[in-house]
């Protein structure tokens, strides 16, 4: 009787969970773009190559928290789709703190570049700029950095010096 008990109330949980699952998914309103509509592109998120629209998979039950997720297939529809459509009038980057591959980085900045060749304007605003929020910041229009704001400016690539040749030239033995 108390295994069947277990097991009973294990399957009423889980058929609750699938309705709640069901009704997440149904309950997705259809979006309508309103005269002078600017996009928003937060770059504080994580780039990925296609975020999930399920809201179970982003949150974490022992922090209570969600974690936001850019798509890269997402962001490149919705940059597309606004520099044809005449209600959006351009694109808003909020944050600097980029976090994601090179190569999806640069999608994404070469996206907003051809969003500005339709003639529409990309603005951004930071407090805080890392180096690769400064790669994307620089397809935009205007970026505005706080004045008591922070930059990163550490170059895209480093090389190492060899100087056993030119020691060799002026007689220097290294001891190492």
């Amino acid at each position: 009787m108390l295994l069947a008990s277990i097991l009973g109330g294990g399957i009423l949980l889980f058929l609750i969970f699938i309705l709640f699952a069901s009704l997440a998914s149904i309950s997705s309103p259809e979006l309508e773009v309103q005269e002078n509509t600017v996009l928003h592109i937060n770059l504080n998120n994580t780039f990925v190559d296609r975020a999930q629209n399920n809201p179970f998979e982003s949150f974490d039950p022992f922090s209570g928290q969600t974690q936001s997720y850019n798509g890269l297939t997402d962001i490149l529809a919705a940059l597309n789709a606004g520099a044809e459509d005449p209600k959006i009038k351009g694109v808003y980057l909020s944050g600097g703190l980029a976090l994601g591959g090179q190569a999806t980085l640069r999608e994404v900045r070469e996206a907003l570049l051809k969003f500005r060749e339709s003639g529409k304007f990309v603005y951004g605003y930071t407090e805080l700029l890392t180096q690769k929020g400064l790669y994307l910041a620089t397809a935009a229009d205007t970026f505005l950095v706080n004045p008591e704001g922070i930059i990163e400016l550490g170059g895209l690539s480093a090389s190492v010096s060899y100087y056993r040749e030119a020691l060799e030239k002026i007689g220097v033995k290294p001891v190492i």
